[in-house]
């Protein structure tokens, strides 16, 4: 009788595990994989949050004012300024089609994009930059409108 019920609980034990292996773990990859995207969608967002509220800052400060940001993009991501701010997440898969406060990513072509317009003018040297790697952001106000250099 002992020796049944331990052939027993290590069936139990078994289908439990299969289990686990079976259904649980591609689950968990799965998971894994879509938050760790989500999560470069979101450094872009920080990015482009920083700088324009940044610009709006300076845009309401004297000629003459300026701060200096240092800003990380991520692999597969680039910043555009032409009469925005836009930052495209390239090779992300999110699940299905999101749409984002100021943007939207879409599940067929694996992009993410979001774009931010600032209340002031500015202009953006170089125009595109792009990730990965840390940047030196100077923001400064001119008589002018608010330059954005991208070092």
């Amino acid at each position: 009788m002992r020796g049944q019920s331990s052939v027993e609980f290590m069936l139990i034990i078994v289908v439990i595990l299969t289990y686990l292996q079976v259904l649980v773990v591609p689950l968990f990859k799965f998971t894994d994989s879509i938050s760790r995207d989500l999560s470069k969608v979101a450094k872009a967002r920080f990015f482009l949050d920083e700088v324009s509220r940044t610009i709006d800052f300076l845009g309401a400060s004297a000629p003459g004012s300026s701060v200096t940001l240092t800003l990380f993009l991520d692999r597969n991501t680039y910043v555009e300024c032409s009469s925005g701010l836009r930052a495209v997440v390239t090779g992300v898969d999110v699940g299905s089609d999101i749409n984002l406060a100021k943007g939207f990513c879409s599940f067929d072509s694996k992009t993410c994009e979001i774009t931010l317009v600032p209340r002031y003018s500015f202009t953006c040297t170089p125009s595109r930059v792009e990730g990965p790697r840390a940047f030196t952001v100077v923001v400064e106000r001119t008589e002018g409108d608010v330059e954005v250099r991208f070092q």
